[in-house]
């Protein structure tokens, strides 16, 4: 959505083709083209699609995965599970 309209609409459905020095690119569904800057919008949505995790992938872009090779030596965030915080209890 951008924040002034433009030929009348703010509202804009497409795919995100292409971002450069903070101007997108989009492919309407109407099969147009729109140019924005990235400061002239007010809200976007951004769907995650199979067809983007699968072009990532190809690319060799996409983090290992559970059950990949190679997934064990890929440092994660999340805590082991013997490494749980202590929940502290309130007195009342």
């Amino acid at each position: 959505e951008l924040q002034v309209p433009l030929e009348g609409r703010r509202r804009f459905t497409g795919q995100l083709t292409s971002e450069k020095d903070g101007v997108v690119t989009l492919l309407l569904d109407d099969k147009s083209e729109l140019e924005a800057a990235v400061t002239d919008m007010s809200k976007a949505s951004l769907v995650l699609t199979d067809e983007l995790i699968d072009a990532v992938r190809l690319e060799g872009l996409l983090a290992p995965q559970p059950g990949d090779e190679g997934f064990e030596d890929f440092e994660t965030d999340e805590e082991d599970e013997g490494d749980e915080p202590e929940l502290e209890e309130k007195e009342e």
